[in-house]
Order: C-alpha cells, then sequence, then structure tokens
C-alpha cells in the first residue's frame, strides 16, 4: 500500500506515514501540484496508491465511478476546527485503523473529527457492493 497526501494536506503527513512504517508521497513533491482531481484520479488508479484527501466529497464522488480502487483516505473536519495538529491526528487515527485491516482494496477510512477530542473513524466498501 502506498499513500499519496493531496495537495490539500500538508506533506508532513508523509513523513507521519513514513514513521509508521507506511510508504507515502506528497502530490507537491511528485510534481502533481494544480492537477485538477479528475487527472490526479487517474493517477492515482493507474498507479495503484491510496489517496488521502480532506476533499472527501469530490474525491467520493470521482471514486464512485471506479469499479476497483487502492483505497481512499478521508480525513474531516469542520473548517473551524481545521489546524495542522489535528489533521496530524486524524492521519494518525486513520493509521491505526488500516493498521488492523492492511487491504484497502475498494475502502474508504473515513477519520471525523467531532470536536477537538472526540474523533472517530470508520471503513466502507466503496462503491457499495
Amino acid at each position: 500500500m502506498r499513500f499519496l497526501i493531496d495537495e490539500c494536506l500538508s506533506p508532513s503527513l508523509s513523513r507521519l506515514a513514513h514513521r509508521r512504517g507506511f510508504a507515502a508521497d506528497a502530490v507537491a513533491w511528485i510534481g502533481k501540484a494544480g492537477w485538477a482531481d479528475r487527472e490526479l484520479m487517474r493517477f492515482v488508479e493507474t498507479q495503484d496508491l491510496t489517496l488521502v484527501t480532506n476533499n472527501s466529497r469530490d474525491f467520493r464522488r470521482l471514486y464512485a465511478n471506479l469499479p476497483i480502487h487502492a483505497g481512499l483516505v478521508c480525513l474531516n473536519a469542520p473548517t473551524r476546527l481545521v489546524r495542522r495538529t489535528l489533521i496530524e491526528t486524524l492521519f494518525d487515527r486513520a493509521l491505526d485503523a488500516i493498521e488492523q485491516r492492511m487491504d484497502l482494496l475498494n475502502t474508504v477510512i473515513e477519520a471525523d473529527a467531532i470536536t477537538v477530542t472526540r474523533i472517530e473513524v470508520r471503513s466502507y466498501l466503496f462503491p457499495h457492493p
């Protein structure tokens, strides 16, 4: 499993993934910054990458058209709560869930910040069978 950190998130998430033993790159590090979501989606699909984003609504819509994919990780927080440390905490909690699965084939992991201290992580098959 290889993660690609969307450009709307800090590249520091790549370093967090590396510390946890996962392969990860950031869109900004691989020369894909500024790409439209559809272009990035084609790249993710052809490279068999698991995208990490907080642009959940748009990418769930794009993933809905894929019969098979390497997974999607959505880090969701209300705009008023978004801080880099909170996003890092969301990703860390998502990685906890991923370590228990180790296979994200056609799976979405959603880490939701309900409040600054309350985080919920869920996973589901997508598109739904």
